[in-house]
């Protein structure tokens, strides 16, 4: 069902025109008092309200068959959805505009910005996709697509699409209402209002998550023996709740937080400080794991200096948690948090993670 097609020459777009204004010009083209030009093949056409209420256009039955292939009702949503989308945000969008040697389904342009709109309802491969984006580059315009189903490859381990600067993969359904809405925590669901908000820069490419303001560590002490010596003394474990910038729960992986330099330097103080001056913590230092084969930051006895091993501490970390009556000392402490987790970063206010990076 293309949406676009020639009227004596200009260029008209179904879902822009008004009911008043179909009729008017259905009843001019079926008195062939104008001509209806498609712009996929330049063969004749007409115009048709689908079931649905959509204003297309449709090829004539003489001539020779046109490449154009059939859509999918939710395809045809999406194109009209987005359109209407980039219209309403000061963007002029052509559907299913062609150039050199390459079609997009929408192409939106301001000024010298160009965008082109990639509506994927049907399988599409990695090397098709890579290809596909390739071409527009070299046209000096930013590919963006939805997919109801990824490419295999160019999913995360949640399924999901990764976070690519230089290939926009988002997904897509069809929700219980008919809706085409985006199948992503922390973005807007329909997506008439994502491509607003993409379009107004209030979604940007981010290399990782970052919480902002400073969060609060805590940071608990607890008692330990050393596997080797048997010598009493102290371990501890971080604990932080945060959340990123956009919104998202941070997966901070335990063990990691622990030697972050942020807590290890806090922890220096505590040990210098009257009130920590009690506590028996070994060196944190790089040492030799023969299980690991390689030297990695760790935590020591703090009598022989003997490597507390990742897979020792765990589960004596674990422990100490559960049991509260283990531990000796607690202090609050003020840190920034981040990962690297590469992500499409969502705000209204304009407070994003990490560094900048425009979309």
């Amino acid at each position: 069902m293309p949406l676009r097609a020639l009227v004596d020459g200009k260029e008209l777009i179904s879902i822009y025109l008004s009911d008043q204004e179909w009729a008017i010009l259905k009843k001019e083209v079926q008195n062939k008092s104008l001509s209806v030009k498609l712009p996929c093949c330049g063969q004749n056409g007409f115009l048709r309200v689908s079931s649905k209420g959509l204003k297309h256009f449709v090829h004539g039955k003489e001539g020779t068959p046109c490449d154009w292939e059939s859509e999918t009702p939710q395809h045809l949503k999406s194109k009209v959805e987005i359109a209407k989308a980039c219209r309403d945000n000061g963007w002029l969008a052509i559907p299913e505009y062609s150039e050199n040697d390459w079609r997009a389904d929408i192409l939106a342009t301001n000024g010298t910005a160009r965008i082109a709109f990639e509506v994927q309802w049907s399988t599409q491969t990695e090397d098709d996709t890579n290809f596909r984006q390739e071409r527009y580059r070299q046209s000096n315009v930013r590919g963006c697509w939805f997919f109801r189903t990824p490419p295999k490859q160019l999913r995360d381990y949640d399924k999901g699409p990764k976070a690519i600067k230089e290939l926009p993969i988002f997904k897509i359904v069809e929700d219980e209402s008919k809706n085409i809405v985006l199948d992503s925590d922390g973005h807007p669901k329909d997506l008439y209002s994502f491509v607003g908000a993409l379009l107004n820069g209030k979604i940007k490419y981010r290399p990782g998550h970052s919480a902002n303001p400073e969060q609060e560590a805590k940071i608990s002490f607890f008692k330990t023996k050393c596997h080797k010596c048997h010598a009493p003394q102290h371990l501890y474990f971080t604990e932080v709740s945060a959340k990123s910038c956009c919104g998202k729960n941070m997966d901070l992986t335990p063990g990691e937080i622990d030697l972050d330099p942020q807590i290890i330097s806090a922890v220096k103080e505590i040990l210098k400080s009257e009130a920590g001056k009690h506590l028996r913590l070994g060196e944190i230092r790089n040492r030799y794991s023969r299980t690991a084969g390689h030297e990695y930051l760790s935590f020591g006895c703090y009598f022989c200096d003997a490597i507390f091993g990742q897979v020792y501490l765990f589960p004596e970390k674990v422990a100490a948690r559960e049991l509260p009556d283990n531990i000796t000392f607690t202090r609050k402490i003020k840190i920034q948090i981040s990962d690297s987790t590469p992500h499409w970063c969502y705000s209204e206010m304009g407070i994003f993670c990490a560094p900048p990076s425009d979309f």
